[in-house]
């Protein structure tokens, strides 16, 4: 289970410095009774299933799909170098208290955000947040969500790409006009500036033994980031490496950054 893009970068036709991104590989006792395996097929066939979707004609065959497939064998060969036994797959996995599939409505027009409603549900009661993701573009109402955690008491860590390695144009535009608006919640912001950006949706917030894991493997994220304080003041990270923007990425966004401003609640 992930938040993989389909698209071939993300699947199997990698590139070194491209994104890096999470999936949690979910292990069942009982082969195909899981409720979060049955509410992914399930959740697979209702977007097949919609009227939008149509049969697709690759030209070729799939050629592609076999040389994904190659580059992944090559890539992680002890993934296919051994049949996995049940002992194995505990002796790899960790047991949690419970796994849900998390998705908004799959219509193609606008939606209720209801994902983002469970997060903050999520949160309440927490002292200790870790949030991961690869920009952020907020409307008035997560502004005011996010202040309202924060003010009950919670400490709102968010690791985000740093502009300098981003790579959405419009989510690292978006964020150096929103910046200020985003500290003012009492979150506290880690641009981290890595040799990959990151496309990572985490929320840490229960079940101890995962949620361990994951601070773990964002610890050395933050080490390598630019920490930005709800009061504004900033600090490095102690791997933190600044790096200078080449001058036309700086046109550029500098010129995203104002003809976006009108039509942000389209992001």
């Amino acid at each position: 289970m992930g938040g993989r893009n389909t698209d071939n970068r993300f699947l199997g036709y990698y590139k070194e410095s491209y994104n890096e991104d999470r999936d949690l590989l979910v292990y069942g006792e009982k082969p195909g009774q899981g409720s979060s395996f049955q509410a992914l097929e399930a959740y697979f066939h209702e977007i097949w299933n919609q009227p939008c979707c149509k049969e697709f004609d690759a030209k070729g065959g799939i050629g592609g799909l076999e040389q994904c497939c190659e580059r992944v064998k090559e890539r992680y060969p002890e993934a296919f170098d051994r049949i996995y036994s049940k002992e194995d797959w505990e002796k790899a996995t960790m047991e949690t208290r419970g796994i849900e599939l998390w998705t908004n409505p799959t219509e193609p027009e606008n939606k209720e955000p209801v994902v983002w409603e469970r997060m903050i549900a999520a949160m309440e009661g927490e002292e200790d947040i870790l949030v991961q993701t690869p920009y952020m573009i907020c409307s008035r109402k997560m502004y005011e969500d996010l202040r309202s955690v924060c003010e009950k008491g919670a400490r709102v860590d968010i690791v985000i790409n740093a502009v300098e390695s981003g790579t959405n144009p419009f989510g690292c535009t978006d964020y150096l006009n929103q910046k200020k608006k985003i500290c003012q919640t009492g979150v506290h912001i880690y641009e981290y500036l890595g040799d990959q950006a990151q496309h990572t949706k985490s929320l840490a917030v229960d079940c101890p033994e995962l949620n361990a894991s994951i601070r773990e493997q964002a610890r050395p994220l933050k080490e390598k980031s630019r920490h930005m304080s709800p009061d504004g003041r900033t600090e490095d990270g102690q791997n933190y490496e600044p790096r200078e923007q080449d001058m036309a990425k700086r046109a550029v966004y500098a010129l995203l950054r104002i003809v976006i401003s009108p039509f942000r609640h389209v992001l």
